[in-house]
């Protein structure tokens, strides 16, 4: 990403899918896996007897959502070793015997007992609602929290956009519940949370069982559906708590991301081939910036060259050059001038981590102009609009260490003299303070441009160049970040580039469906006056994999 401050478009975080984040490429541990739900799982059920029936159609019940909540990319925040419900006598890894002295006592808990009749906890509450579950504790008239009170006190907390302390994670969620999701993981979770819902109103709620309430919040990023369970076993504590967006239209997500910028533009497409037929769109046809996915022509330009070229191979070496050194986002810029690396390594830093010092030295190698032709190669609707291609250096410079008068001179300069003003450009030290003072959006003329139907192009030109076939270098470095965390018994195969800066943010898939058809899903969105809300976008952008997956499934024989 050309952003000064690279962020990653990561999916809030999925605890029953956790997602982990490197230099902006989010990875998902293979089902499984340490660290999964079905590695906790399985590890928690070693050992445990089997509950009783109700205990277990109650603990179905749970998994069930939550299978839903990971199928929709949802942020969900669970108890992964086991789920507590009536009929089970113990919660594993808590003490089942009466507790002696919780912190400062039931009375002080934030939202038990203090709140308010025009607390945002209370809207939507019926109020003739049971207080289910509540369980006295008789040697010390502590009154132990239910569930609907439980619940009361996590509004509060993203109500007021404050994370809980040390103590209060320890006295309100089970001991395992903390072991599958820890304390530092749980607080970026409820950090995100706040983010992501506030302001927010409690549309509905409801007590669902002695152990249970459900409640539906509206809010700017639409409206989710929560679930809290606590043990059953006293002090009751959490045990579920999950947040998940509620199934939308297209035309509702479409709305919602032209909320967050003057510009938004949406694409999702059945690929045949190189032909983007589109499904669902946005003004999609229109040029916007794209930020750092116009490494995906360069990807192009790149493949072009290995089959023209027969001394060059992805397995061919060049070495790292002071004056191509770049800024993150990524990482080659630290390595010492001289270092050979692969052409493939080139290649997947740049679409992995969208490594800029990579991305310079592969154009460097092809040259600008062979860069400018791919974008023939895959149907652009205007290539001139990129012509002279940056270099992401260049564009630093452009953007931070020119005067008013050099930049004037540039913009109505011909493309000849646009040429020769970049390669002086280029080697101008970068104006730190300028750099360190980029917040917000900055001569958004100064980028790469394209539809999300020419976006589309390029991946599908990628895809059938590799004849759509997984395992070729095209699509395996293409598919080294999916941007999202995917249901793989769904999507076999996911592609991803975005692009970011301030006021610009773009994201790009190629994605294959478990019934063999493959599809595309791009965003950009683009605002002069203000930065774009990621997190927000993030979960826009994640509601619409599971409405193009019901699709395909409602299609298909």
């Amino acid at each position: 990403m050309i952003a000064p401050r690279p962020t990653s478009l990561c999916i809030l975080i999925a605890i029953v899918f956790p997602i982990g984040c490197s230099d902006g490429a989010p990875t998902a541990p293979a089902r499984g896996a340490p660290g999964t739900r079905a590695h906790a799982e399985r590890s928690a059920g070693a050992g445990r007897s089997t509950p009783p029936a109700a205990a277990t159609a109650a603990q179905d019940a749970a998994e069930h959502a939550l299978d839903a909540a990971e199928l929709d990319g949802a942020p969900a925040v669970r108890d992964a070793a086991a789920i507590d419900d009536a009929g089970s006598a113990t919660q594993p890894g808590t003490d089942a015997s009466t507790p002696t002295d919780r912190a400062s006592g039931d009375t002080d808990r934030a939202g038990a007992s203090s709140r308010g009749a025009s607390s945002p906890a209370d809207a939507g509450r019926p109020q003739d609602a049971p207080d289910a579950g509540v369980v006295t504790d008789a040697s010390s008239g502590a009154t132990d929290p239910s569930a609907d009170e439980l619940l009361d006190w996590v509004l509060e907390l993203l109500t007021h956009g404050r994370v809980p302390t040390s103590p209060e994670i320890a006295e309100y969620f089970a001991p395992s519940f903390l072991q599958s999701v820890p304390e530092p993981q749980l607080v970026e979770t409820l950090t995100q949370l706040i983010n992501t819902l506030r302001p927010f109103t409690v549309a509905q709620r409801e007590v669902t069982g002695p152990f249970e309430v459900t409640a539906q919040l509206d809010s700017p990023s639409g409206r989710f559906s929560v679930r809290l369970i606590a043990s059953s076993s006293v002090p009751h504590q959490i045990v579920l708590l999950s947040f998940q967006p509620l199934a939308p239209t297209y035309e509702q997500v479409f709305a919602t991301l032209a909320s967050l910028a003057r510009d938004a533009q949406v694409l999702v497409a059945k690929v045949d081939g190189r032909t983007c037929d589109p499904i669902a769109a946005l003004d999609a046809s229109r040029r916007l910036a794209i930020g750092s996915a116009f490494k995906l022509w360069v990807l192009l330009a790149l493949d072009e060259r290995l089959a023209s070229d027969a001394s060059l191979s992805w397995g061919s070496t060049i070495p790292i050059r002071d004056n191509l050194k770049s800024l993150p986002s990524g990482v080659l810029q630290n390595q010492p001038a001289g270092t050979p690396l692969t052409l493939d390594e080139y290649a997947s830093k740049m679409i992995s981590i969208s490594d800029n010092t990579a991305t310079d030295h592969l154009i460097d190698l092809l040259g600008r102009t062979a860069v400018e032709s791919a974008q023939r190669v895959s149907g652009h609707s205007d290539p001139a609009a990129n012509i002279p291609w940056y270099m992401t250096r260049e564009v630093f410079v452009l953007k931070t260490s020119v005067s008013a008068d050099e930049l004037e001179a540039f913009r109505r300069a011909s493309i000849a003299q646009k040429r020769a003003q970049l390669e002086m450009f280029r080697s101008r030290p970068i104006d730190v303070a300028s750099l360190n003072s980029w917040s917000a959006p900055r001569l958004l003329d100064i980028e790469w441009f394209a539809s999300p139907e020419d976006l589309c192009g390029v991946l599908a030109t990628l895809g059938a160049r590799a004849a759509f076939e997984p395992a070729s270098q095209l699509l395996k470095i293409l598919g080294l970040n999916s941007g999202l965390a995917f249901d793989g018994s769904q999507w076999s195969y996911t592609g991803f580039k975005g692009g970011s800066e301030p006021g610009v943010l773009n994201a790009s898939w190629l994605l294959r469906h478990a019934s063999g058809a493959w599809f595309s899903v791009v965003l950009t969105l683009n605002d002069p006056a203000m930065s774009i809300d990621e997190d927000a976008v993030t979960v826009a952008a994640a509601s619409i994999i599971p409405l193009l997956s019901a699709e395909v499934s409602a299609r298909s024989p």
